[in-house]
């Protein structure tokens, strides 16, 4: 009778703590959702973000001034405050892919930048754990259109 105790207990803390972490996903995937954008002279950043759970989508254009434009869809994962997802875009009539990584900094994400290599036709990150996520470009949040 004991062990049949003790062991309901555990069960109902290990449902207990699997309802909290889906919680806690559901709710990081609210306050990650939304629209972003950097300003910096004529230079513009413009990311539409929707979070499902731990997938991640969205949209995101780059305007440099006197720079290639690229326009195009992400799609990946949130893993913790940190976005890993790969960024389908066109440049100059060509589609290319490469990794992108946000992390989030209360209502700002912030760019990570760092060492790439190609695998399978597009650009990824050789080394995620040693990005660099510099205040050059936040993304700051703003009303979607």
């Amino acid at each position: 009778m004991k062990t049949c105790f003790i062991l309901g207990c555990a069960l109902f803390g290990m449902a207990a703590c699997k309802n909290n972490t889906s919680k806690n996903g559901a709710s990081a995937a609210k306050d990650i959702s939304g629209c972003y954008h950097f300003i910096h002279d004529k230079d513009t950043v413009f990311l539409h973000l929707t979070a499902a759970g731990k997938t991640v989508t969205g949209t995101l254009s780059y305007n440099y001034f006197e720079k290639d434009k690229s326009t195009g869809s992400i799609k990946g994962k949130l893993y913790g405050d940190t976005i890993i997802a790969d960024y389908r875009f066109t440049s100059e009539g060509m589609e290319s892919v490469r990794q992108v990584a946000l992390l989030k900094k209360g209502d700002t994400l912030v760019e990570g930048y760092g060492d790439v290599t190609e695998q399978n036709g597009k650009m990824v990150f050789t080394n995620p754990d040693s990005l660099v996520y510099n205040n050059d470009n936040v993304l700051q949040r703003t009303d979607c259109p």
